[in-house]
C-alpha cells in the first residue's frame, strides 16, 4: 500500500470538498436579499468584500474577532464554561497533533519525534483531546443537555476523532512493548547486531525492559545490576541522542503497561504494523470526508465570524 498516494488522494478530496462547499455559498439562495441575485455578482461581491477587509482598517477588527472568537472562543465561554473547556481541549489538542505530529515533516524535525519536548507534548495533546471527547460524550449521552440534538454527523465526528486518538495511543503503547520494534531499532538505528554484539544488546534489553516498557519473554525482573549498567552505557552511546525515556510519554507508557500481559501475542501478530495502518487510514478518511461533514465548522465558523 503506497502511503504517499493515499495522502495525496485524501488531500485532493479535502481541497476539492472545500472549494465545492465554498462555491455553494454563492449558488444557494439564502433569504430575500440573495434571492435572484446573479451568481457572478455574488462571487465578485464576496471577493471584493474580503479584499476590502484585508486592505483597510477593518483588518484590525477582523484580527480581534479571530483572536477573541476563534482562538479564545470567548462567545462560547460566556454561554457555558464546560462547553468552552470541551472545545478548547479538542481544538488545541488536535491542532497540535495535526501540525507537530501528522505534519511534522513541514513544521518540526521528524528525527526528534522521540525527544523532548515533542514526545511529552504529543502525549499531553492526546490526553487533552481524550478529555474533551469525554466531556462531549457526557454532555450528549449522560447529562443530556437540553436542546442539544445528536444525529449521525455527531456520532461520526466523535467516533472518528476518538478512533484516531485511541488508535494512536494503543499504537504507541504496543511499540513500546514490541520485540520487533526493539530489534529494528537496535539493528537499523543503533547499528548493533543481535548476533555479534550480544553483550550490548542483552544489556539494552534489560535496560529497556526496566525503564522503557519493553516486554521480552526471556528478560524478566529482577534485573542483573551488571547487565543494567552495560545497558545504560549502551543506551547513552546509541539511543539517548534520539530517544528519551518512554516515561516522558505517560499516556503511552501506561498503555504499554496495560498491554504487557498480552505483549507477546500482539507482537507475533505484528500489532504495531496493523495499528499503524488503522491509525493512518482513519486519519486520511477523516481528512477526505471533513469538508462534507459537520466538522467543516473548524474552517467555516472562523471564516464566517471574521
Amino acid at each position: 500500500m503506497n502511503l504517499a498516494v493515499l495522502v495525496y488522494v485524501a488531500l485532493a478530496i479535502f481541497i476539492l470538498g472545500l472549494v465545492i462547499k465554498k462555491l455553494s455559498l454563492f449558488f444557494r439562495d439564502m433569504g430575500i436579499y440573495a434571492s435572484g441575485e446573479p451568481k457572478a455578482r455574488r462571487i465578485i461581491a464576496g471577493i471584493t468584500g474580503s479584499w476590502g477587509v484585508l486592505f483597510s482598517t477593518k483588518i484590525f477588527r477582523a484580527l480581534w474577532v479571530f483572536i477573541a472568537d476563534v482562538l479564545l472562543q470567548l462567545r462560547i465561554l460566556k454561554q457555558s464554561f464546560t462547553r468552552w473547556a470541551m472545545h478548547m481541549l479538542i481544538f488545541y489538542g488536535f491542532m497540535y497533533l495535526l501540525v507537530f505530529h501528522a505534519l511534522a515533516i513541514f513544521f518540526a524535525n521528524p528525527d526528534e519525534a522521540y525527544l523532548n519536548p515533542w514526545l511529552f507534548l504529543r502525549n499531553v495533546a492526546g490526553v487533552m483531546v481524550l478529555v474533551g471527547l469525554c466531556i462531549a460524550f457526557a454532555r450528549r449521552f449522560i447529562i443530556k443537555v437540553p436542546r442539544l440534538k445528536t444525529n449521525g454527523q455527531d456520532y461520526y465526528a466523535l467516533g472518528l476523532v476518538a478512533l484516531i486518538i485511541v488508535s494512536g495511543l494503543v499504537l504507541e503503547g504496543s511499540k513500546m512493548t514490541s520485540q520487533r520494534v526493539f530489534v529494528d531499532m537496535v539493528e537499523n538505528w543503533a547499528g548493533l547486531s543481535v548476533e555479534y554484539d550480544e553483550i550490548e544488546v542483552q544489556g539494552l534489553e534489560a535496560y529497556w525492559s526496566k525503564y522503557y516498557g519493553l516486554k521480552l519473554p526471556d528478560v524478566k525482573a529482577p534485573f542483573d545490576e551488571e547487565m543494567l549498567t552495560e545497558g545504560r552505557h549502551a543506551n547513552e552511546t546509541y539511543c539517548a541522542s534520539c530517544h528519551v525515556s518512554n516515561k516522558w510519554a505517560p499516556a503511552g507508557y501506561v498503555t504499554a503497561k496495560i498491554l504487557s500481559p498480552i505483549a507477546g501475542p500482539l507482537d507475533r501478530a505484528n500489532a504495531p504494523h496493523i495499528l499503524y495502518w488503522i491509525h493512518v487510514l482513519t486519519c486520511l478518511l477523516g481528512l477526505a470526508y471533513l469538508p462534507f461533514s459537520k466538522m467543516l465548522h473548524i474552517f467555516s465558523t472562523p471564516a464566517s465570524l471574521v
